[in-house]
């Protein structure tokens, strides 16, 4: 049987472009420079970290106080809010708060909280022109090859890079901040809108359109419609898909997984 040359045209191109999206292929010029950037990001970023790590580590102990009084007053509802923001820290892990309007947390826990952020907010200030400096040259560097593989007519190649530029140009050029409008860095998917379900898992989202979770599970994302800020996840290891939607503020997100269940994340400060 004869195979139509347009069938074998479209065969071909999609054997072409769909690893590189779908199996998270790239160039070799791309994973060289990346790994160059990261290298150079390293150095400001566990300068940060170690600091963050420290103020925790206060928090921790401030917090402990305000749980040993919530708890010689019986209020065991509060004690146990308070002591799994507390062991989070302890653990260095981060959370994204309190529960607004949540009674059974004492007022001087949410202002130790506010504190908190404040100061890990002022660490993150202090060293970020260390890192913009950094993101900047990396972005130009991106630019470069993205047009050098056009040119080439290496299509499908130019087009990861171009998406791990733009994943760069939404994070604010601020490595060492969490992003305010992208997707990359660490969310939180211990409330989900169904409140009977806590996993306490941090999914960790990447440029290169893969993403991890502290609970060993990984996969790929990508957008579904980015103008309406629609994206899409897959697991490597189950048939699991499911789709989200990003605020305009880059702090949460909301989906539904396959049997329709309701989902949030939350960014992590």
């Amino acid at each position: 049987m004869k195979i139509p040359r347009t069938l074998i045209l479209f065969t071909i191109t999609l054997l072409t472009l769909a690893p590189v999206r779908v199996c998270g292929q790239e160039p070799a010029e791309l994973t060289s420079a990346r790994l160059d950037y990261e290298a150079k990001v390293a150095v400001p970023k566990a300068k940060l970290e170690t600091a963050i790590l420290a103020r925790g580590k206060r928090y921790v102990g401030d917090l402990k106080l305000i749980e040993d009084k919530v708890a010689a007053a019986g209020q065991l509802d509060g004690v146990i809010l308070l002591k799994a923001e507390r062991e989070a820290y302890e653990q260095g892990r981060r959370t994204t708060g309190y529960v607004a309007g949540e009674a059974k947390v004492p007022q001087t826990a949410r202002q130790l909280r506010t504190a908190l952020d404040g100061d890990v907010a002022r660490l993150r200030a202090a060293v970020a022109p260390d890192g913009r400096q950094v993101a900047t040259a990396y972005l130009q560097q991106l630019g470069d090859l993205e047009r050098r593989l056009t040119s080439q007519k290496n299509v499908a190649a130019a087009l990861v890079v171009r998406h791990e530029r733009e994943e760069l140009q939404l994070s604010g050029l601020n490595p060492l901040n969490p992003p305010t409008t992208g997707l990359v860095g660490d969310w939180s998917t211990s409330r989900k809108l169904d409140v009977k379900s806590v996993s306490g898992n941090i999914v960790t989202f990447k440029r290169n359109g893969t993403w991890t979770s502290t609970k060993g599970s990984t996969g790929t994302w990508e957008w579904k419609d980015k103008a309406k800020r629609q994206l899409d996840l897959h697991w490597n290891d189950k048939t699991w898909h499911d789709t989200y939607t990003l605020s305009a503020d880059g702090k949460h997100m909301e989906g539904k997984d396959d049997q329709g269940v309701g989902l949030m994340m939350e960014r992590l400060p």
